[in-house]
C-alpha cells in the first residue's frame, strides 16, 4: 500500500493495489471535479455565516496552484518539527537542570561505531521482475489527512470530525440545499475547533507547570479514574467500554484520558488563574450601588381604560350606568371587553403595559400619553375609577388604576452573597481571556481559519457529495453575479 499526498497532507491509499505505484494521488468519485464545491462557490459558499471571510476562503483553497498547496504542507510540517525540536529542548534543559550540572558518560568513537564498520554496501541495479505488474483493482479511498496542528499535535480529519460523525450524517439526509448545510457545518466545525485549540494550549501548559513528582503521580491517577469509572458497571471494564461506545462513542481509555485532562486543567486554573480573581466588600458595594434599582425595583402601575363607542351613541350612557351600579375592578374589566361599548383595546379588555414610576412620586408619572387622562389617573389609588372624562375629540373616556405592583428591595446584606458571586464569575472570565490570550502567543498552531477550511472541504465530500442537490434553497436569492463565489474555479 502506497502513500501520497494532497493539498491537505493527505494519507491516502488504493484499495486492493498490487506492486507499487509511483504516481500521484488520484481523486474517487467522492471528489468527482468537487460537483458539490462547485455549487458551493456558485452558491457563495458559506457566506450566511461568515461573509467577511469564508466564502473568499473558500475560492482561495481551490484556486490554489500546487506550488501554494505544496508551500501550505511544507509550511504545517515546518511548524510540526519546529514544535517537536522545541519540546526536546526543554526536556534536554530539563534532564541538565536534574544532572546538577554533573558530567555525563559519554561513548568513544569506538564504541558508538561498534558493529558498524562489519557491514558492507555493495552497488548495483535492482532486480526487479519484468514481469510484475502494477495495477490497481479498485478506486482510491480516503485514508486520513492532515489538516494542521496545534502546539505540536497533529489534526486529523478523521478525529476531528467522529464526535460529529451521526450528527452530520442525519444533517446532510435531511438537508435540502447544500449552502444551508455548509453553513451550519461551518459553525460546528469552528465551534469544536475553537474549543481544542483552548484545550489543547491549557493542557499543554498543565502539564509544563507539573513538578516532576506530579508528572509520575499521573500514570497513578489514570489507573484511579479508569477504576472509578469501571466502579459503575459492577467493576467490569468491558461493560463500561461497551456503554460508553454506545453513548460517547469512546472506550473506557478514552474516557479515563479525557477524566484525567479534565483534572489537569482544573489544577491549572486553580493555580493560575483563580489566585488572581479577588474581590473585596468594597467592590461588593459598589457593584450594589452602581446596580442600585434591580435591587429595590422601582414600583409599576397597571392601569386600563374605556374609551366609549363612537358608533354607539348609547355607548356613554351604558358604561356610565353600569359603573356606578358595580365599580368593581372585574365590572370595569368586563366592560373593557365589550368592542360594542368600548374604542379602546378591547381585545385586552382596555389593558395597558405596566409603567414604572418613582416611589413615593406617582402624581409626578407618566402613565398615559393624553394630558387630560394622566392627570386623573395619578390622582387614583388602587380600585379606583376616574370617569367619564371629556377628551379633546369629544368622546367619554374612564380610567381604572387597577393596581400598583411593588417588588420586594433587597438591602446589601441580603444581596452581598450574588454580587459578589457576580463579580467573581466576571473577573474569573477576564482573568481566563488573559491568561488564554497569552497562551495563544506564546503556543504554535495552524492559522484556525485555513483549518476550518480543509474541514469543511473534507466533510462536504465525505457527508453531501453526489446526493445533487441544489445550491440554495428553492426561492433563495443567488449570489450576485461577479462576485468570487460565482467566478468559475480554474
Amino acid at each position: 500500500m502506497s502513500t501520497t499526498g494532497h493539498s491537505a497532507s493527505s494519507r491516502t491509499a488504493a484499495q486492493g493495489t498490487r506492486g507499487r505505484s509511483g504516481s500521484a494521488f488520484r481523486p474517487g468519485p467522492g471528489w468527482a471535479a468537487s460537483a458539490t464545491l462547485a455549487l458551493l462557490l456558485a452558491a457563495g459558499g458559506c457566506s450566511q455565516s461568515r461573509p467577511e471571510a469564508s466564502s473568499q476562503l473558500q475560492v482561495d483553497a481551490f484556486r490554489a496552484s500546487p506550488e501554494e498547496r505544496a508551500a501550505r504542507d511544507a509550511a504545517d510540517a515546518a511548524a510540526l518539527k519546529a514544535a517537536e525540536a522545541e519540546r526536546a529542548a526543554k526536556a534536554g534543559s530539563k534532564a541538565d537542570a536534574k544532572a546538577g550540572g554533573k558530567t555525563m558518560p559519554v561513548m568513544t568513537a569506538a564504541q558508538a561505531s561498534g558493529g558498524v564498520t562489519d557491514a558492507v554496501a555493495v552497488t548495483a541495479s535492482p532486480v526487479l521482475d519484468p514481469r510484475a505488474e502494477v495495477t490497481a483493482v479498485g478506486e482510491p479511498a480516503f485514508v486520513d489527512s492532515l489538516v494542521g496542528q496545534i502546539n505540536g499535535k497533529p489534526v486529523y480529519a478523521s478525529a476531528f470530525l467522529a464526535p460529529m460523525d451521526a450528527q452530520l450524517r442525519a444533517e446532510a439526509e435531511k438537508a435540502v440545499a447544500i449552502t444551508p448545510w455548509l453553513a451550519a457545518t461551518e459553525r460546528q466545525i469552528r465551534q469544536r475547533l475553537e474549543q481544542q485549540v483552548r484545550d489543547e494550549l491549557f493542557l499543554a501548559e498543565a502539564r509544563a507547570s507539573l513538578s516532576s513528582e506530579e508528572r509520575q503521580g499521573l500514570i497513578n491517577i489514570l489507573q484511579n479514574i479508569r477504576q472509578d469509572i469501571a466502579r459503575g458497571f459492577q467493576g467490569s471494564e468491558e461493560a463500561a467500554t461497551e456503554q460508553l461506545m454506545l453513548e460517547e462513542n469512546k472506550d473506557l481509555e478514552a474516557k479515563a484520558r479525557d477524566e484525567r485532562d479534565k483534572l489537569l486543567i482544573r489544577t491549572l486554573v486553580a493555580r493560575q488563574i483563580q489566585p488572581r480573581v479577588n474581590v473585596s466588600w468594597r467592590d461588593v458595594q459598589k457593584e450594589y450601588n452602581r446596580n442600585f434599582e434591580a435591587f429595590n425595583p422601582p414600583p409599576k402601575a397597571v392601569v386600563r381604560m374605556i374609551w366609549a363607542s363612537r358608533s354607539n351613541p348609547q355607548a356613554a350612557d351604558e358604561i356610565a350606568k353600569a359603573l356606578a351600579a358595580d365599580p368593581s375592578s372585574e365590572n370595569f374589566a368586563k366592560l373593557a371587553a365589550d368592542r360594542r361599548v368600548n374604542d379602546f383595546s378591547a381585545g385586552t379588555a382596555g389593558l395597558l403595559e405596566p409603567v414604572q414610576f418613582q416611589a413615593g412620586k406617582l402624581a409626578e408619572a407618566k402613565l398615559l400619553g393624553e394630558a387630560v387622562l394622566n392627570d386623573a389617573a395619578v390622582k387614583l389609588s388602587p380600585g379606583q375609577i376616574a370617569g367619564p372624562i371629556t377628551r379633546g375629540n369629544g368622546v367619554k373616556a374612564w380610567v381604572l388604576m387597577e393596581r400598583i405592583d411593588q417588588e420586594p428591595a433587597r438591602t446589601l446584606e441580603e444581596a452581598q452573597l450574588e454580587v459578589a458571586a457576580a463579580l467573581r464569575e466576571r473577573r474569573f472570565g477576564q482573568e481566563a481571556s488573559r491568561f488564554f490570550g497569552r497562551l495563544m502567543e506564546q503556543g504554535s498552531k495552524t492559522d484556525e481559519r485555513l483549518m476550518v477550511q480543509r474541514l469543511l472541504i473534507i466533510a462536504a465530500d465525505r457527508y453531501i457529495a453526489g446526493r445533487n442537490l441544489p445550491a440554495n434553497p428553492p426561492g433563495a436569492r443567488p449570489a450576485p453575479a461577479g462576485s468570487p463565489a460565482t467566478r468559475p474555479m480554474q
